[in-house]
């Protein structure tokens, strides 16, 4: 009993010492970006930026999701103490706060754009239900560092449509953003963190290197959990979340 128990408790650490470091990286996904509104998914331009000087100082090194795909496979190095930033939804906070506040530390991070509502002109501008990006906004960004991936083409829950649905939605949205943006779409971040099987199978059937959950679960290609930052993440808990148990208890590793 006690020789079972004490490979119980080093087993853990036989799969740390084992399992690519990089795995363990935390992914967090953020939705808005702005001023104080009592919203669960805002997170105000006060904690964000309190949240970025906590990773700067504490030596954090923010990657895009194609460098992490690319680390994960063992095709790039990894930096020290990599960190995944992503923004679901593409709206326009995310240029009027979050950009500018990563672009004073150097940050990059990733955005997942829903291809239907973006626009060539602020005149054009989709609103509902919150402004969107418009195109010279997006390759402005793109130009600093800014990683933009597919949200599919309308946000739909993907479990309620058909096959040939999910693969419009998946395949459509990948092409309309690499024909802008004029490189390869490698990631796709399912609408309200909802996939299945078949959802998964066709990501990689269309040609995604990987799909982005949210929340815990099991950490594969087609399914990469993400933690939710949102009004409740002060500093405090912003940083329990990164430094505390959470984070290894969901991908089997520290």
């Amino acid at each position: 009993m006690g020789q079972r128990s004490g490979l119980a408790r080093a087993l853990p650490l036989i799969v740390a010492l084992l399992a690519p470091a990089c795995e363990s990286t935390p992914v967090l996904v953020y939705h808005h970006v702005g001023v104080a509104l009592d919203r669960p998914r805002y997170v105000t331009v006060e904690d964000f930026e309190a949240q970025l000087r906590h990773l700067d100082e504490a030596g954090y090194t923010p990657i895009t999701v194609s460098r992490y795909e690319a680390i994960l496979a063992g095709e790039a190095p990894a930096p020290r103490r990599p960190i995944v930033l992503t923004f679901d939804d593409g709206d326009h906070d995310f240029y009027r706060y979050a950009y500018p506040a990563l672009r004073a530390h150097g940050f990059v991070a990733t955005n997942f754009l829903i291809s239907d509502v973006l626009r060539e002109s602020d005149a054009e501008r989709v609103v509902k239900p919150w402004p969107y990006l418009v195109w010279p906004e997006i390759r402005e960004m793109q130009a600093y560092g800014i990683e933009f991936q597919s949200h599919t083409v309308h946000h739909p829950r993907l479990t309620d449509l058909s096959t040939e649905q999910i693969r419009f939605e998946l395949e459509g949205s990948k092409l309309a953003l690499e024909a802008k943006l004029g490189q390869p779409v490698v990631a796709i971040a399912y609408p309200f963190g909802v996939h299945s099987e078949e959802v998964r199978r066709l990501t990689r059937e269309v040609g995604y290197r990987s799909g982005y959950s949210v929340g815990g679960g099991v950490n594969r290609d087609a399914e990469r959990i993400r933690i939710t930052i949102g009004s409740d993440h002060q500093l405090s808990a912003f940083v329990e979340v990164l430094e505390g148990t959470w984070w290894g208890e969901s991908s089997g590793l520290r």
